[in-house]
C-alpha cells in the first residue's frame, strides 16, 4: 500500500502536465489568428491608398483656357465674310481679298473696306453692361465714317457699299477658335438666319 500512493502522485503529475501543454498551443494559435485578422483589414486599405496615388493625376488635370479667346482688341482682323441675308454668297471679291480689315481699340474702330479708310466709335458689352473689349459678349458701332471710294468699281464697290451698310448697331461676339470671330446680329432682331461679319487673323 505504500508504494500505491507514489504511483499514484506520479500519475497525476504527468496528467497535470500533460494539460498544460495542450493549453498554450491553443493560445498561440488564437494569437496567430488575431495576428492573421488584424493582416486581412490592413491590405485593402494598403490597396486604396495605392489606387487614390495613381488618380490624383488625372484630379489635377483640368483643360487649359486659350489665352488668346477674347482679345479682339489690337490685332489687325481680316474681314472675310459680309453676310446681310440668309443664303447669300460672301460679298468680299478676290480683288479686294486681304485688304478689307478691321482694328479695334477699347472704344475705338479703324480699318478699311478695301476702298476707303473707316474711322469710327464703338462700345463693348459684356452680360449688357459697358466693358472693356477683351472678353466682351457684344459690340456696338457708332458714329461710322468711310471715306469716298476712290478707284473702285464693280465688286469691289458692291463690298464697300455692303460693309458701310452692316457697320452700324449691335453684334454678338461668337469666337470659333482663337483666330476667327464672327460678330452676328442679335438672333432675336432678326430670327435664325442673321446678318454677319467674320474676322480672322
Amino acid at each position: 500500500m505504500k508504494r500505491t500512493a507514489p504511483i499514484l502522485i506520479v500519475a497525476a503529475l504527468a496528467l497535470s502536465a500533460c494539460g498544460n501543454n495542450d493549453s498554450t498551443p491553443a493560445t498561440v494559435t488564437e494569437s496567430v489568428s488575431v495576428t492573421q485578422t488584424t493582416t486581412v483589414k490592413e491590405s485593402p486599405t494598403t490597396e486604396a491608398a495605392e489606387t487614390s496615388s495613381e488618380a490624383a493625376p488625372q484630379d489635377d488635370a483640368t483643360p487649359e483656357a486659350d489665352a488668346a479667346m477674347g482679345k479682339l482688341a489690337g490685332p489687325t482682323w481680316q474681314v472675310v465674310d459680309l453676310y446681310r441675308h440668309p443664303g447669300e454668297t460672301s460679298n468680299i471679291p478676290d480683288s479686294v481679298a486681304g485688304k478689307v480689315n478691321l482694328v479695334f481699340g477699347d472704344s475705338s474702330l479703324t480699318g478699311n473696306t478695301g476702298c476707303s479708310q473707316i474711322q469710327g466709335r464703338i462700345k463693348f458689352l459684356t452680360n449688357h453692361r459697358p466693358s472693356q473689349a477683351d472678353g466682351a459678349h457684344q459690340v456696338i458701332f457708332e458714329h461710322m465714317h468711310l471715306d469716298p471710294p476712290s478707284g473702285c468699281e464693280g465688286a469691289a464697290l458692291h463690298s464697300h457699299d455692303v460693309m458701310r451698310d452692316m457697320l452700324h448697331g449691335k453684334y454678338d461676339i461668337v469666337w470659333e477658335n482663337d483666330r476667327e470671330v464672327l460678330l452676328r446680329r442679335p438672333a432675336g432682331e432678326h430670327g435664325v438666319d442673321v446678318p454677319a461679319i467674320r474676322l480672322a487673323r
